[in-house]
C-alpha cells in the first residue's frame, strides 16, 4: 500500500504597509509497502522445498526460473518497503519601496530516505534441463538445477539537507517597462547513514 501525508503551516504578517514577510512549514512524509499478493503463505513449504525465510513480512511465492522460459513469481526486490520524509522551512520578506517590489528570504529542504532491500528473501528456484534434458522436465520432476536465498535485510538511509537564499527585485522603471533582476545561491549536502 501506499500512503501519502502532507501537512503545512504559514504564517503572514505585515509589518507595515509596504513591508509583509511570510513564514512556512512543511513536513511530507510518503511510505511504499508492498508485499505482493502472494504474500502470507508459505510456498516453500508447500512445495517441499525447506529453508525459505520465518518472517511473516517475507513469505510468499519465491521466484522460479525455467530455461527458455517464462519466469513465474515476483521481482526478487518483493516485498518493496520503504519511508521518505521531508521538512520544509522557507521566509520570504516581500517590500514595496517606490517603484521596486523587493523579496528576499531562504528555504531549508532536510529530507530523509530510508529503505529495507529483502531482495532475494523468497528464494530463487533455477530449472535448467541439468536432469533430463529439457528444463520444462526438470520443473515438472522438481529437480532444480540451483536455488539461492538471502537471509536477513539490508537497510539503507540517506539523508539530505538544501539551503538556498534570493533576492529579486521588480523594478517598474515606466509603465512600459519592468526589469527582473535576481540573484540565488544553492547548496546541497547528502550523507548515507
Amino acid at each position: 500500500h501506499n500512503q501519502q501525508t502532507l501537512t503545512g503551516l504559514t504564517y503572514t504578517r505585515s509589518f507595515t504597509s509596504t513591508i509583509i514577510n511570510e513564514a512556512r512549514f512543511s513536513i511530507s512524509r510518503s511510505v511504499e509497502q508492498d508485499y505482493g499478493s502472494t504474500q502470507g503463505a508459505d510456498y516453500n513449504t508447500m512445495f517441499g522445498m525447506p529453508g525459505g525465510p520465518s518472517d511473516p513480512n517475507l513469505i510468499g511465492f519465491p521466484m522460479i526460473n525455467i530455461t527458455n522460459y517464462g519466469t513465474l513469481g515476483p521481482v526478487p526486490q518483493m516485498p518493496l518497503r520503504f519511508w521518505v520524509t521531508n521538512y520544509d522551512t522557507s521566509d520570504t520578506l516581500t517590500w514595496v519601496k517606490g517603484g521596486h517590489l523587493i523579496k528576499f528570504g531562504g528555504e531549508i529542504l532536510h529530507s530523509d530516505f530510508y529503505r529495507v532491500y529483502d531482495t532475494n528473501a523468497r528464494g530463487t528456484y533455477s530449472f535448467t534441463g541439468s536432469w533430463t534434458g529439457q528444463p520444462y522436465a526438470d520443473l515438472l520432476l522438481g529437480t532444480l538445477n540451483n536455488d539461492s536465498i538471502l537471509y536477513g535485510t539490508t537497510k539503507s538511509y540517506l539523508v539530505s539537507t538544501s539551503y538556498s537564499a534570493f533576492v529579486q527585485d521588480a523594478w517598474k522603471i515606466s509603465s512600459r517597462l519592468t526589469l527582473n533582476l535576481g540573484l540565488r545561491y544553492e547548496l546541497d549536502r547528502k550523507s548515507v547513514v
